[in-house]
């Protein structure tokens, strides 16, 4: 598989694919961050010297019937500016979540034309991680 599968089908922008395994079920893309994207998270420099690797696993949009996974490797970085050592910001997620943005999006398109409830058993998640999505983009509008 290519990456363009990662971009016109899950709009991720910027990751290389390793490799797709299936797991329970579910289909898991093994994918990482392209050099060019690996900066420094406070002062977005690109010469950093890079440490360890950290593997993170995001919900991403379904194939059919068939749940999805993301398992991002994050790489440590040290910024010789700033001399800070951290991990680098992922482009499709915010901090801290476990999805995507563009499952966050999908939930919310759902969310119009089925309850709560309907969703989180349509998309193998619990009814908590629905509510919040809705909830944070009710905040937002």
């Amino acid at each position: 598989m290519s990456t363009s599968i990662l971009y016109h089908g899950f709009g991720l922008k910027g990751y290389r694919h390793k490799k797709t395994e299936i797991v329970e079920g579910e289909i898991r893309f093994h994918i990482g961050l392209k050099s060019r994207h690996i900066r420094c998270p406070l002062c977005n420099t690109r010469q950093v010297i890079k440490h360890s690797e950290k593997l993170r696993t995001l919900r991403t949009l379904p194939i059919g019937k068939k749940l999805v996974k993301l398992v991002v490797s994050v790489p440590r970085v040290e910024c010789p500016y700033c001399e800070v050592r951290r991990r680098v910001k992922l482009p499709s997620t915010e901090k801290r979540l476990s999805y995507t943005k563009q499952f966050a999006r999908y939930v919310i398109g759902l969310c119009e034309v089925m309850t709560i409830r309907a969703v989180a058993r349509h998309l193998g998640v619990s009814w908590d991680l629905v509510k919040d999505i809705h909830k944070k983009y009710l905040q937002k509008h």
